[in-house]
């Protein structure tokens, strides 16, 4: 989003090198690698594997932007000097980790990806909310077809994880057929393997509906974005399903059992008003699936509306404005410290 809106930008992530095979789901494109400040990052001894950041390299930039990890700020904290460090969160938080943001003080703007995670007990300061984006021009528009749709990575290894786990999941496969696409699921039987970036698009876009798995502890995950911004009807578990779960704290030793609570569950508040459907049993899963497939005008109602939230919420030309907005008000106050 931020090159396509004309901002320079390098990253020490997936996107470093275009030289380098990058491990990641979906490739990047030309325009995502910057060749000149490769060189300088190279020059001046930069390590990529280390995600280390060499001195004097930060001059070159006006804000430094950091996924989720503090620990990784604080590494290169002297390398940093005196530019500004927003860190990111992407719904990943646990207790611990709001310590360590809460340690790095006012060194660094957080920003969160979700309103549900704002004035959380034992979280750190918010200095903003900026969701997630999509381009809406990226997605066919909706068709509908014979089968759900869910993307979801791990499956076996996560369930008791899950929601709706691989049993629950199974139960609204069998009254409606759901076709299951995602990394490391040959373990299970239904699996269609893992589906190319360039095809999620189009199986969106011919899909009954959209089954999302939740697991926590984000308020809400990629796919669910896309699905309703191609205008697929979205079937989600409800948060009561979700924290009836989360009660057997045993169960779900995951490291986050302390940071989550039902309300920082954002999906339910994503389909309300009728932008798309919500259940509290895989029961009643199962048969709202089934009322999507035999009832194609209520379905395509769903799509509509849908499709309209996700736009309001997540499209790019929105969340462009939000973040152009915050560079220039973090700008603004370095050069008034000069």
């Amino acid at each position: 989003m931020f090159t396509q809106y004309g901002h320079k930008v390098f990253s020490l992530g997936t996107f470093h090198d275009p030289n380098k095979p990058a491990n990641h789901l979906r490739q990047g494109r030309p325009e995502f690698y910057n060749e000149e400040l490769l060189e300088r990052f190279v020059a001046l001894d930069g390590h990529n594997d280390l995600r280390r950041v060499p001195l004097n390299f930060s001059r070159y930039f006006d804000v430094v932007i950091v996924n989720h990890f503090p620990e990784w700020v604080r590494f290169n904290l002297e390398a940093f000097g005196d530019t500004p460090v927003i860190l990111r969160s992407i719904g990943q938080s646990s207790s611990a980790i709001e310590r360590d943001y809460n340690a790095l003080g006012d060194r660094v703007k957080i920003i969160r990806y979700s309103n549900t995670e704002v004035n959380k007990p034992g979280f750190a300061k918010t200095h903003g909310v900026i969701y997630f984006s999509k381009f809406k021009e990226d997605y066919e528009i909706w068709s509908g077809g014979d089968a759900g749709l869910t993307f979801q990575n791990d499956f076996c290894s996560r369930t008791e994880y899950a929601t709706p786990n691989l049993q629950e999941w199974r139960t609204i496969h069998d009254a409606s057929n759901c076709r299951l696409f995602g990394r490391n699921n040959e373990d299970v039987g239904e699996s269609s393997g893992l589906a190319p970036a360039e095809d999620m698009s189009n199986l969106l876009r011919r899909a009954a509906f959209y089954l999302y798995v939740y697991t926590r502890p984000p308020s809400y995950h990629l796919s669910v974005m896309e699905a309703l911004m191609a205008g697929t009807p979205v079937l989600a578990p409800s948060a009561k399903l979700i924290a009836s779960k989360a009660s057997m704290a045993d169960k779900w030793d995951d490291g986050y059992t302390d940071a989550w609570t039902e309300d920082r569950y954002e999906v339910p508040s994503f389909l309300a008003e009728g932008a798309g459907l919500t259940y509290d049993t895989a029961e009643e899963g199962a048969s709202l699936a089934k009322m999507l497939h035999e009832k194609p005008d209520l379905a395509a109602g769903y799509s509509a509306r849908g499709r309209q939230r996700a736009i309001e919420k997540f499209d790019a030309a929105t969340i462009i404005t939000q973040w152009n907005d915050l560079f220039e008000k973090i700008c603004a106050s370095v050069s008034a410290n000069v």
